[in-house]
């Protein structure tokens, strides 16, 4: 497993930036491949839920959170880069 990036909200929850080999659901997997998502926790420690990013491989990911709770993942690839938004509903 791999972390990237940590970073938090205004209400205390925490996400975190993982690279496993198939994610992460609160625990590792063993699936092939290298899949990149963000884990939630809330400011008691309780994980919440996972944000995946729908591009399948990334070397390196980053994150951010506004101050309206949207969480914005940056990730740099081999064959791409970007940007994908997660917002509340």
């Amino acid at each position: 497993m791999y972390f990237h990036s940590l970073t938090g909200d205004k209400w205390g929850n925490v996400f975190v930036t993982v690279r496993t080999k198939a994610g992460y659901e609160g625990a590792l997997e063993s699936n092939v491949g290298k899949k990149v998502s963000m884990a939630k926790y809330n400011n008691n420690g309780d994980f919440i839920s996972t944000l995946r990013l729908s591009a399948r491989e990334h070397s390196e990911s980053w994150s951010v959170v506004d101050g309206d709770g949207t969480v914005y993942a940056l990730f740099n690839g081999r064959t791409e880069s970007g940007v994908e938004i997660f917002a509340e509903e």
